[in-house]
């Protein structure tokens, strides 16, 4: 899978609350061993990035924009945004209209990298740090390359949307999973009497119709049985979540 390189800045604008999380979490590793090496902005409105880039004296060549392309309110979409500020080249579009042939054009004419919205968690990200010398920027060995390598993975996704399951078995290979099991059920799960303990995350969607499991229910057997990690997949707010009666069982408070 190609990992995507970067330097200075790294500037995220989504909507999403939930979205502004999985980057967070993904970046305080990386930040943890140099903090001194970049730094992250978050941006829920193009009004906001725009105001934030008019101020910036440094310029962005640096800068990794991490954009969603369907921003609620806005009269511009993020494409369009980025493409106004010039900074196209350097931009990732996170969106869940991935497979939109208009938007895949698009991006292709500008030079845009494009990852479904719902596998931003695994795009494995090398962070390149410079040195300075003499005043001349040198750019360190691959020895020297800060990396941040995903372990092999075998993965469970729980969701009814068709679409989700296809995205994540296209893209496999591409993310480094080495087992990926996809259901738009947890009652197709348990028809298929799995071995829970094999798998070291787990991505549920919160609505499934139809479905007799809470998401609670589901949360705390997942647990139980074994899975290392699970991730509730909303395009919701994680307060909403959080706040949602459902979202908690009698014996913990899953997450």
């Amino acid at each position: 899978m190609k990992k995507w390189v970067f330097q200075g800045e790294l500037v995220i604008l989504d909507d999403e609350t939930s979205i502004h999380q999985v980057w967070k979490s993904k970046f305080d590793v990386l930040r943890k061993d140099n903090p001194k090496e970049f730094s992250i902005s978050h941006f829920s409105s193009g009004l906001e990035l725009k105001k934030w880039y008019k101020n910036q004296n440094n310029g962005s060549e640096r800068t990794l924009f991490l954009c969603d392309y369907e921003l609620l309110g806005e009269n511009e979409n993020g494409v369009q945004i980025v493409e106004e500020l010039g900074v196209h080249k350097q931009t990732i579009l996170v969106s869940s209209r991935y497979e939109e042939p208009e938007v895949r054009e698009k991006c292709k004419e500008l030079g845009i990298k494009l990852i479904p919205k719902s596998l931003a968690g695994f795009v494995p990200i090398k962070l390149r740090a410079s040195l300075k010398l003499l005043g001349q920027e040198v750019q360190p060995s691959d020895s020297q390359t800060i990396n941040n390598e995903q372990r092999s993975m075998s993965i469970l996704v729980i969701d009814d949307d068709e679409g989700i399951r296809l995205s994540w078995k296209v893209s496999k290979q591409r993310l480094g999973i080495e087992h990926l099991d996809t259901f738009a059920s947890m009652e197709a799960c348990e028809a298929e009497d799995l071995d829970y303990t094999k798998y070291s995350q787990a991505y549920v969607d919160k609505n499934i119709d139809g479905s007799t499991w809470t998401l609670a229910k589901t949360l705390c057997y997942l647990k139980e049985q074994g899975v290392g990690k699970i991730v509730i997949a909303s395009g919701e707010n994680s307060d909403d979540i959080r706040n949602d009666r459902f979202y908690f069982c009698r014996c913990c408070l899953c997450s």
